[in-house]
Formats: structure tokens, sequence, C-alpha cells
């Protein structure tokens, strides 16, 4: 692994360290699209399983 913290992280990175903490958080995925403002959640090409614990 890499130094902690990162030595830069771009807004966009930010962008899905917030998605991925409200997913994990248990916000439904419309909501978080909507926040981050997608028009759906079939904008947005990650898929939410793969952060969601089984």
């Amino acid at each position: 692994m890499g130094s902690y913290p990162p030595p830069f992280a771009r807004l966009h990175d930010l962008r899905h360290v917030h998605a991925t903490t409200l997913l994990m958080a248990g916000v439904p995925v419309h909501e978080v699209a909507e926040r981050l403002g997608h028009s759906g959640p079939d904008d947005h090409a990650a898929d939410p399983a793969s952060v969601m614990p089984c």
C-alpha cells in the first residue's frame, strides 16, 4: 500500500469517496445518484454492489 495520507487527491476522487461512504451507510442508490447530480442510478458506471458488504 502507498503512503498515508495519499500525496494528492483530485476532486473527482473525493466524489467517489463521498458516494462510497453514503452507499456503505445504507443510503439508497437513487439518493446517492441525485446528490451527485446524476439523472438516475444508471447514469454512473460504478456498480454499487462492489462497495456493499455481503
